[in-house]
């Protein structure tokens, strides 16, 4: 195989920031990528943006310098140098195996974790909107999409949670039913509770209580849920409603929620997670009949837990990519044949045209309507038979010979 090369610049050699600067926005892609299409003299291009990597996958004949690529970025030109270096080079069928191991979540910052499968079919539904991928890059995507739900569903790859929010879900989980009508009161309005917040809320959580210094963010937390409100923190110890579940962090040194004011609702079945380091919540509160705490040791210590598990799972994910390259080797030969094979069936009707109409028009013509008519069938037959059966023959050959 040849033609194809992938060229990452992902978090393993470069900063979030640093990675940023490769980014284009939606609205400028597509004439952008049209335009490195072209100045690369690629024949396919597909562009992966995610947080932490961003992938120029290429189909194409010519060597691709990497400084015309950067050149096209507004990169400093102090740190070209550095892009250089960081930047790693897949070529075909190692730059397959690589594009593999991406869908599969074996290259990415989280092990298993699924989002980046969804993040290439927007990357390749994007190339085709732009007019910048084709044939090769279809199947290409195809058998990346196709090996990636194979490892996902046939390995333990993506089962345990291993992110401190997911892990924090799973244990309320396991512990109460949530859903719609399941009240949640947080304290706090920073990314951790902001991540949480959209967590729950794709779950089905409609009803949320926010409290937060800031009023103003405080809202936009609480705005994500059917029925949310938001509070001054300092308006806190006035609460008097039930509620089921508490999630506190804060970046105070101080404890935000005191016993006293945890033992007002001491009365049913509640659950306390406490993501801040130190604690937001008195621990007190495990002498309280009717609350049960999960807090961020506990959270984290099960997630190393989970990502070795996760990690017991790579032999069996390499086994599915290294069969699925294999496969895909094939799926490539078979389509090079038929491209190549594709104008024959064209070429047959034109040879029948010709016997027809030229070399034997005349001898034809001599013929009775029936035996003309015994004539067509015959030729039909022949045409069918052979678009079909000697083309099959070709492919098995040419297969054979591993063009």
């Amino acid at each position: 195989m040849q033609g194809l090369q992938i060229i990452s610049f992902n978090f393993n050699t470069l900063s979030a920031d640093q990675i940023g600067t490769l980014y284009i926005e939606p609205d400028q892609r597509k004439v952008f990528l049209q335009k490195l299409k072209t100045t690369l003299k690629l024949d396919e291009l597909i562009y992966l943006a995610t947080c932490n990597r961003v992938e120029f996958i290429c189909s194409t004949a010519q060597k691709i310098e990497l400084n015309v690529l950067l050149s096209a970025f507004s990169i400093d030109p102090n740190e070209i140098n550095t892009f250089t270096t960081a930047a790693q080079k897949y070529e075909n069928l190692k730059a397959v195996e690589y594009l593999f191991r991406v869908a599969c979540s074996l290259e990415s910052m989280v092990l298993g974790e699924r989002e980046i499968i969804t993040q290439i079919k927007q990357a390749y539904a994007n190339s085709i909107e732009y007019g910048t991928s084709g044939d090769f890059l279809r199947i290409l995507i195809k058998k990346t999409i196709e090996t990636a739900k194979a490892v996902y569903t046939q390995t333990a790859i993506s089962r345990h949670a291993v992110s401190v929010m997911s892990v924090a879900y799973e244990k309320l989980k396991s512990h109460i039913k949530l859903d719609a009508s399941t009240r949640f009161v947080f304290v706090g309005a920073g990314q951790t509770i902001h991540a949480f917040s959209r967590l729950i809320r794709k779950k089905g959580i409609t009803k949320a209580v926010v409290f937060n210094r800031s009023l103003k963010n405080a809202e936009k937390i609480a705005g994500l849920f059917k029925h949310g409100t938001a509070h001054s923190l300092s308006n806190l110890k006035e609460f008097d409603q039930e509620f089921d579940v508490l999630v506190s962090c804060t970046a105070s040194d101080e404890l935000q929620v005191d016993i006293q004011w945890l033992s007002k609702f001491n009365t049913t079945e509640k659950f306390a997670i406490d993501f801040a380091i130190p604690f937001d919540i008195d621990r007190e509160i495990e002498t309280l009949n009717h609350y049960r705490l999960i807090d961020l040791e506990s959270v984290k210590k099960e997630s190393k837990l989970n990502i070795e598990k996760r990690k017991e799972a790579i032999a069996s994910c390499q086994n599915i990519i290294q069969k699925a390259v294999q496969e895909f080797e094939s799926l490539y030969k078979e389509r090079q044949v038929e491209l190549a094979m594709r104008a024959i069936p064209e070429k047959v009707k034109q040879l029948k045209s010709n016997a027809l109409n030229q070399v034997f028009a005349k001898d034809i013509e001599t013929l009775d309507d029936q035996s003309k008519e015994v004539l067509e069938k015959v030729l039909m037959y022949l045409e069918k038979k052979y678009i079909s059966e000697p083309m099959k023959m070709a492919k098995e050959i040419i297969l054979q010979t591993q063009l």
